[in-house]
């Protein structure tokens, strides 16, 4: 075998954990653009003679929307089933409605902990579109897309109290590696702790009181710049099934 052929085909199960407060429409229509490519990069590589896996055969794609669970305890999680159709996750990411919000922060560890603490079927038996695949099955890859602050300790009742360190517990117990597309803000490095935890901060202008929701709004306007960041992050899912490659 060259050493420029594909590695074994890797199966993957991906989060995408959006921040839909008002702020965040532009973020959700970019999602919704960049899907197709994303796809297509994570299973088929993106054309490069370097691009040699190991690339993803058996996908699926979870879409989850969070707002602040404090001010809206009803209607702060919005998610859908894993599904490997594309068509389908490019629907469940345009039915999220970005509203509410604008008085941060919001409740992205109560997000992260719903997700880290799902559930999954055993290794070797059929999936379940409302769990994740054994962990020795396929990968694990939560991308949180936010341009807003998060409270330091979780309000939903399954995890009410909890920080960043029981997060970081959740996620490193279900093998999930996180991808965080953030503002850069002090509370986000306190995620580095998190052992397969990579955050890409954005700089903002602090000065003004919506300078996160701008920036934000600025790089997913961007079509060049967020197709490169989705390239990126269909490459780490590929890579990311490695170690459990058949």
């Amino acid at each position: 075998m060259s050493d420029s052929a594909p590695k074994a085909k890797g199966i993957a199960d991906i989060v995408f954990l959006i921040d839909v407060t008002g702020s965040m429409s532009h973020c959700i229509d970019a999602l919704q653009s960049n899907l197709q490519s994303f796809v297509q990069v994570m299973t088929h590589g993106d054309g490069s003679p370097n691009s040699s896996g190991p690339l993803v055969s058996d996908w699926r794609i979870k879409v989850v929307g969070y707002r602040d669970y404090p001010d809206r305890p009803s209607d702060w999680l919005e998610e859908f089933p894993f599904s490997s159709d594309v068509e389908e996750v490019g629907r469940n990411i345009r039915s999220l409605v970005a509203r509410g919000g604008g008085d941060e922060p919001e409740s992205l560890l109560d997000a992260l902990h719903k997700v880290a603490t799902m559930g999954d079927v055993p290794n070797g038996t059929d999936a379940d579109p409302e769990l994740w695949r054994g962990r020795s099955t396929a990968s694990r890859v939560v991308a949180v897309f936010t341009d807003a602050s998060f409270h330091p300790k979780m309000s939903y009742p399954a995890g009410a109290g909890g920080t960043v360190e029981d997060i970081g517990l959740a996620v490193t117990q279900s093998k999930i590696i996180l991808e965080i597309i953030a503002p850069e803000m002090d509370c986000y490095s306190d995620l580095f702790e998190i052992d397969k935890c990579n955050v890409q901060m954005f700089p903002f202008d602090e000065s003004d009181l919506h300078g996160a929701a701008r920036a934000m709004s600025a790089f997913t306007a961007d079509r060049a710049r967020f197709a490169s960041l989705m390239e990126m992050l269909a490459k780490t899912v590929s890579k990311s099934t490695e170690a459990v490659a058949l």
